[in-house]
């Protein structure tokens, strides 16, 4: 009985010269290799008003007891429904909008308007307004430039009813920006 501890330490020993000659076996065909990591760490995005639309002053009268339109491009030229009398008073300027972030990198646009958010007169009128656009589009996906910057101009539609008078102000839109 006395033997039978030697044996099994031998056994055991037998068993742990044979596990690690498996284990540099195996370890003479194991591979290393880094994997890659990169990260892009982006400005947050701004957006200023840098110059508000601004539909100016003008007579308008539509023609046949109708409601008429009128848009403003983008590029700031007047189209009147042409149910109308249109005489530009004071001229219209365009809203200009500047968009900062990250340099060279993707940004989606996109432009919102509401009919519940339309420029209002002292009577508490309000006029509907349609979509606003910008020179790309309602929605659109671009690139900053290499100052991290955007800049494009928006103009709307606006129906007026008839006989309405008055100075309507305080109507809104929404510019959202995202990176892509």
């Amino acid at each position: 009985m006395k033997n039978f501890p030697k044996i099994r330490g031998y056994a055991v020993i037998g068993l742990g010269l044979a596990a690690a000659s498996l284990g540099f076996a195996t370890s003479a065909l194991a591979e290393e290799r880094d994997g890659p990591i990169s990260v892009t760490l982006v400005t947050p995005v701004t957006i200023e008003e840098v110059r508000e639309l601004d539909f100016g002053a003008f007579l308008f009268e539509g023609h046949g007891g109708g409601d008429g339109t009128v848009t403003l491009s983008p590029a700031g030229d007047f189209i009147a429904s042409t149910a109308a009398t249109f005489v530009t008073i004071r001229p219209a300027v365009t809203g200009e909008i500047k968009v900062t972030g990250t340099a060279n990198q993707a940004i989606d646009i996109l432009l919102a308007g509401d009919v519940n958010s339309g420029p209002t007169n002292a009577d508490g009128v309000m006029l509907s307004t349609g979509v606003p656009r910008s020179e790309e589009g309602i929605n659109f996906t671009t690139n900053f430039d290499g100052n991290g910057e955007l800049t494009f101009y928006v103009g709307m539609e606006i129906l007026i009813p008839v006989g309405v008078r008055g100075e309507f102000t305080d109507g809104t839109y929404t510019v959202t920006a995202n990176y892509q």
